[in-house]
């Protein structure tokens, strides 16, 4: 792991811990009682069966009721809660495969509901139907060949599979943006596309790259030495970067004219690199730019727009009502469109102190926090604070974060 992310790691650490230390957290996490205004909330991406199916157990056991995304909306549109008993809402960012391989059957085997935050330009079609636990449970299939569907041809629920979980009611499926796409906002030069980062981080991380296409990313198609600029995610309201082609061009150049990936096992790769692209610059100078005002407030709107709509189409009888960030990153001109398209809320990242939800919380800010929490909801088997924490920061110093530029 480099000191680059290293150093992040101890941020967002840092970060947490301080937030923690200042009681900005929801009460249940300290140890304390849910009031009848709390509301936790937990984002997951993808899932594996014991660990799930332990976390539903304990909601099980302890007698709480789960809430989807559709009830939350209410329950903070009306800044009351009437219904639910010990509302829990869990959430799913990205709609990868094992929604359908292993949370959409223990859900539903336990009785619980789930929303899922959908990219609809990443999700296929597959009219064959790929298995999942009720298959394995009957033995026509092995937890094997669910784990690897990950690495295949279809690492996203498809849109199949997508349809039977939203005609059970077992599933609850919203907008996660049009193409979750990062984008490059500065001339800044912060890396190289390298057979080392290629390996190492999400596929997400690259949606800044045209020649992924729209739906499945594929980091085989990226060139080494394509120059990795400052970014930011689409919502975020930033103008978008437009590169010089000639200066990526001149970059993948001279990898290729210096051993290809064997250049990369140099030292001062890096370094050469950039003083390769800091002389193309004095030799082309102006030509690259900054997108309009404009054209970023038309295309936020089309990430906001395509995506309820593509949804909607797919699944008869849907409305698509509530937007997940992806990165959990938005701006006032993304809040400002999603009421324009018709979102009645949105859930969102750490913004300043809106940490803590509950009943009257403001529905466009809605914060959750991760899986590592979840077992310090009261009950039965509850974890200290101080005990997840030490466990998500050993766990971090192993596996580092998939994080790349942004």
């Amino acid at each position: 792991m480099n000191l680059k992310r290293n150093l992040r790691n101890l941020s967002e650490i840092g970060l947490m811990s301080w937030d923690i230390i200042r009681g900005k957290y929801p009460a249940f996490i300290y140890g304390k009682k849910i009031s009848a205004r709390d509301i936790p909330a937990f984002c997951f991406h993808g899932v594996e069966p014991e660990p799930f199916e332990a976390m539903l157990n304990y909601l099980q056991d302890n007698d709480y009721t789960n809430i989807t995304s559709e009830d939350l909306g209410v329950i903070l549109l009306q800044k009351k809660n009437e219904k639910f008993r010990n509302p829990v809402c869990i959430t799913f960012d990205d709609g990868v495969a094992s929604m359908w391989t292993t949370a959409y059957p223990l859900l539903k085997k336990y009785g619980f509901r789930a929303t899922v935050f959908l990219i609809p330009e990443r999700i296929q079609s597959n009219p064959s139907r790929l298995p999942n636990l009720e298959d394995v449970w009957a033995g026509k299939a092995t937890e094997e060949e669910l784990h690897a569907r990950s690495q295949g041809r279809y690492p996203f629920a498809t849109w199949e599979e997508i349809r039977e979980m939203h005609d059970s009611g077992v599933m609850d499926f919203q907008s996660h943006s049009l193409r979750h796409t990062l984008i490059f906002t500065s001339p800044k030069i912060i890396d190289f596309v390298n057979p080392d980062n290629i390996h190492r981080y999400s596929a997400f991380q690259f949606s800044m790259f045209s020649e992924l296409g729209l739906q499945v990313p594929d980091k085989n198609k990226l060139r080494p030495g394509s120059p990795i600029y400052e970014s930011a995610p689409r919502l975020a309201g930033k103008p978008g970067y437009l590169e010089d082609p000639g200066l990526k061009e001149n970059c993948i150049g001279f990898v290729e004219d210096n051993g290809g990936n064997a250049f990369f096992r140099h030292k001062n790769w890096k370094s050469r690199l950039l003083q390769a692209a800091k002389d193309y610059r004095a030799r082309h100078p102006g030509a690259d730019d900054l997108e309009s005002m404009e054209t970023t407030r038309q295309l936020i709107l089309d990430e906001l727009k395509l995506s309820k709509l593509g949804i909607e189409e797919q699944l008869q009888g849907k409305k698509v009502e509530h937007l997940c960030l992806p990165w959990g990153v938005g701006s006032p001109l993304t809040t400002e469109l999603s009421q324009l398209v018709g979102y009645k809320t949105i859930l969102a990242g750490r913004l300043k102190d809106n940490i803590k939800l509950c009943v009257d919380s403001d529905p466009n800010t809605i914060y959750r926090v991760g899986p590592d929490f979840f077992y310090c909801l009261p009950g039965k088997g509850r974890k200290s604070v101080y005990t997840v924490m030490k466990d998500k920061v050993l766990r971090r110093a192993r596996e580092g974060t998939h994080y790349l530029s942004y």
